[in-house]
């Protein structure tokens, strides 16, 4: 009797041993999910600056020289 109830132990043991991993891979999981979106946006805005105002957007020639006209209209 005193071997089976060693045995249930164990078995209490081994469960609860389980069950801590699984939570410490959920605690891995909620906390490295949400860093690597935040490390995703940050380079993605990072790409967007670094295009947008080193090499600009230019506008096209036409567009100048319909500007240009409609100033010189007023």
């Amino acid at each position: 009797m005193v071997i089976q109830s060693k045995k249930v132990k164990l078995k209490n043991l081994k469960a609860k041993r389980e069950a801590l991993k699984e939570a410490r891979k959920e605690k891995y999981w909620a906390f490295f999910l949400p860093v690597t979106t935040a490390i995703a946006v940050v380079n993605s805005l990072f790409w967007d600056w670094l295009i947008l105002y080193t090499m600009g957007v230019k506008k096209g020639h036409p567009e100048r020289l319909f500007e240009d006209q409609m100033i010189e209209q007023f």
